[in-house]
């Protein structure tokens, strides 16, 4: 399940795809998943969440946006 209000604007991923150390976009920080054992992912990190934009999970900082994990499925 996905928790948080959908995203307003849609945003594409950038062409040459997410990277560790970008920023997620403000409009993904509230959108995230927390039942990230069901999709194979590992626990967040205190103060980190697991995004989800298209087909990738994004591990963001809550706080920040920065990236820090990216896991494609």
């Amino acid at each position: 399940r996905y928790y948080g209000p959908p995203p307003r604007v849609r945003y594409a991923p950038p062409a040459y795809g997410w990277r560790r150390g970008a920023y997620l976009p403000p409009s993904y920080r509230g959108y995230y998943v927390r039942d990230y054992y069901r999709y194979g992912l590992r626990p967040p990190p205190r103060g980190y969440r697991w995004h989800r934009v298209g087909n990738d999970y994004l591990l963001a900082a809550i706080a920040t946006g920065l990236i820090f994990d990216i896991a494609t499925r």
